[in-house]
């Protein structure tokens, strides 16, 4: 069986349709039982994307798409740009597209991005304990485990070469 190639498409170079779409698959049960806020309206989403048009936009987006088929998102938030800090988040919209190897190399990608555009030193994440398969792919990548949380979740950092 050939490995699908995986590519990130920046949300900017999407139709502003598209971008809003994404809010269906971030809200879905198996999606959005692993986010701290499991639903997201039309109006903070329409807000988001807009956010990312400024200059020196505090977030960034990307589809991840495999073999030409958009099969989840990416993305950075919070970024800090004097500190080179940003937390990052991944999600794939169907189980079809999980346990393929698809979510490492989009995080892989994520990663570069964060290292060679944004010129980051450090990325962060907050995973729902039970998210077992999530854990394991970050700790896989490099990322270690920094507290545990009240609400059921874990703070993780990778710190990153500096470019």
């Amino acid at each position: 069986m050939k490995k699908m190639v995986v590519n990130l498409i920046p949300f900017n170079t999407t139709s502003f349709e598209q971008r809003m779409a994404t809010r269906e698959w971030r809200n879905t049960p198996d999606v959005a039982c692993w986010f701290k806020i499991p639903f997201i309206d039309e109006e903070t989403h329409r807000r988001w994307i807009l956010s990312m048009e400024e200059s020196h936009a505090r977030s960034c987006a990307f589809f991840i798409r495999a073999d030409g088929t958009d099969i989840g998102v990416t993305y950075f938030h919070s970024i800090n740009y004097q500190e080179g800090t940003a937390d990052w988040g991944i999600y794939l919209r169907s189980d079809s597209a999980r346990g393929k190897g698809l979510g490492s190399q989009a995080m892989q990608q994520a990663i570069d991005y964060a290292i060679n555009t944004l010129h980051l030193c450090c990325l962060m994440l907050d995973v729902h304990r039970e998210n077992t398969r999530a854990i394991r792919l970050y700790e896989r990548m490099g990322f270690r485990r920094l507290h545990d949380e009240e609400n059921g979740f874990l703070r993780y950092i990778k710190e990153l070469p500096v470019n």
